[in-house]
């Protein structure tokens, strides 16, 4: 058993930490797939994701040319929303939610 003790080689703590240490901050910092990086296409996923929503939005809300040309209320909400306009002696609010 004392052989067997004497073969287990007892390491250090601090040489350990050390190196634990070393190693985060190349995987943190210095690798190529660092916290930069991590928060960078974090933001190019979150950015496309809203245009997806915005793109999806848009063709849900469009209609095809016979049902504008067939039912003028239609038109008229058509181009109230897509196209901002707005009769005479009135006023519009555009509220954007971004």
């Amino acid at each position: 058993m004392k052989k067997m003790m004497e073969k287990i080689k007892k390491y250090h703590p601090i040489p350990c930490a050390i190196a634990i240490i070393l190693c985060f901050l190349y995987f943190a910092f210095f690798s190529k797939n660092n916290f930069k990086r991590h928060r960078e296409l974090n933001q190019k996923i979150t950015d496309s994701e809203l245009r997806i929503e915005k793109a999806n939005n848009r063709t849900n809300n469009s209609y095809n040319h016979d049902e504008l040309k067939n039912n003028p209320e239609l038109l008229e909400k058509f181009a109230r929303e897509e196209r901002n306009l707005q009769k005479e002696n009135e006023d519009v609010f555009i509220i954007v939610n971004e």
